[in-house]
Parts: C-alpha cells; structure tokens; sequence
C-alpha cells in the first residue's frame, strides 16, 4: 500500500513472521528536504496481525503518527532556536497564554 501524506511518501511493507504466523507492519517512510532524499524505516509490533491487511493499515497508521510527532518536534526545534512561527500560530499562543 502506498500512500501521500504530508508531502511524506509511505509505502507500507508488511513482514510475515513464519515462526509466530503473523505479520509485522513495516512503513518506509521517505520525503524530501531542502533538496535532500531522506528515508525512515519504522517497524511495528510483531505477534498481533494474522491478516496482512490489518497489518498494512497499521503500517500506514503508524507512519503518520510518525509524521505528525516530527512535525511537532520540528515546530518546537524552530521556536526554541529564535525562528519565526507559523502564521496565525501567534493568535493561538495569545488565547492559552491568557
């Protein structure tokens, strides 16, 4: 399963575990950056999906959430460093600031 989100590429890649008789939802998550290729591999739990579908899904799922906590990271790294927030992200600090 292959899938864009977030100018984020996700190809899932399930794993089948012969010895426990499941599979195990991989992502390759890969995205450009200023000009530079960058790629995550992400694994997740091994044991739970007997159907590769499930276990297809849960690979995209965690990709994005993935996605989503480095995001967050990155809003952080740029605010702690003395970057300019995001537009609008001012009125929003005012609100829960007062």
């Amino acid at each position: 399963m292959e899938v864009t989100y977030k100018s984020h590429h996700i190809h899932s890649v399930p794993e089948l575990n012969l010895k426990m008789d499941c599979w195990i939802p991989n992502a390759d998550v890969s995205w450009d950056e200023a000009g530079t290729k960058c790629r995550q591999l992400l694994t997740g739990p091994i044991g739970y999906f007997k159907i590769i579908d499930e276990a297809e899904i849960y690979a995209v799922e965690m990709a994005k959430t993935w996605i989503d906590a480095e995001s967050v990271d990155d809003l952080t790294h740029k605010r702690s460093n003395g970057e300019q927030q995001p537009k609008g992200e001012s009125h929003v600090q005012a609100y829960f600031d007062s």
